[in-house]
C-alpha cells in the first residue's frame, strides 16, 4: 500500500517536473496569478467540465504547464479541494473535470485563452503585473477588467441590469465597469475586492 501511494508521488512529481522548472522565474509570477484567477472565475461557469487550456506567444510557451496547473489550482480552490501545483489537475480529472493543453499559438501578443466548447472562450492578459479579462463567454469587454477578489457580472446588458449594477457600484464606491455584445450575447462586468450582494440577474462570484 505505502510502496503505491509512493509511486503514485513520483509519477505526480515527474509529470510536472517540467512546469515546476520554471516556477521559481520571476517572470512567470503575474501570469500565474492570471492562470489561477481566471481558474476560479471559470469553476462558477455551468457546464465546464471539459476545458481547453492555451496560451498565446513566445514568451508564455515554456511555462504552458506550470500556468495550467496555476489554472487547476484556481479552479480547485473556489470547490474547497486540496489542490496545488502539483496535483490540482489530477484532483479535478479524478472528480471528472478535463482541463487539457491544447496546441499552442506561436502569436508574438501574449495571453491566456481558455476555451469550454458549447459554453465559448475566455481570454486573460496582463495591465502591468495586474491580471484582467478581456474576454468572457465569446463577447470582447470594450475595456480590460482587473481581476480582484470578486467579480459582478451580467449576461444581458439590458437597462435594468446596468442600472442595477451602476446602483451596486456606487454605493461601494467602484465606478470601473465593462460591457461587451457579441450578436445576441452580451454580458457585463466589474471586479470588487470584496463581495457584495447583489440581486438577479446579477450574481457576485468569488475568484
Amino acid at each position: 500500500m505505502y510502496f503505491y501511494i509512493l509511486i503514485t508521488i513520483i509519477l505526480r512529481l515527474k509529470v510536472n517536473a517540467p512546469a515546476l522548472s520554471q516556477l521559481s522565474n520571476p517572470k512567470y509570477t503575474p501570469w500565474m496569478r492570471l492562470a489561477e484567477k481566471l481558474g476560479s472565475l471559470i469553476s462558477n461557469i455551468k457546464g465546464s467540465t471539459n476545458i481547453n487550456f492555451s496560451v498565446n506567444g513566445e514568451f508564455l510557451a515554456p511555462a504552458s504547464r506550470l500556468l495550467l496547473n496555476a489554472f487547476c489550482y484556481g479552479f480547485s480552490k473556489i470547490h474547497s479541494l486540496s489542490g496545488n501545483l502539483i496535483n490540482a489537475v489530477i484532483i479535478l480529472k479524478d472528480l471528472g473535470i478535463n482541463i487539457k493543453l491544447t496546441e499552442l499559438k506561436n502569436q508574438t501578443w501574449s495571453s491566456i485563452n481558455v476555451l469550454i466548447p458549447g459554453v465559448g472562450e475566455f481570454i486573460g492578459n496582463l495591465s502591468g503585473e495586474l491580471p484582467t479579462v478581456l474576454q468572457i463567454y465569446d463577447v470582447a469587454l470594450c475595456s480590460p477588467v482587473v481581476l480582484h477578489d470578486y467579480v459582478i457580472m451580467a449576461l444581458s446588458t439590458h437597462h435594468s441590469s446596468q442600472n442595477l449594477l451602476n446602483d451596486v457600484l456606487n454605493i461601494n464606491g467602484i465606478t470601473s465597469v465593462s460591457t461587451g455584445k457579441n450578436g445576441t450575447n452580451s454580458v457585463l462586468v466589474a471586479a470588487v475586492e470584496s463581495k457584495v450582494n447583489v440581486e438577479l440577474p446579477l450574481v457576485c462570484l468569488k475568484i
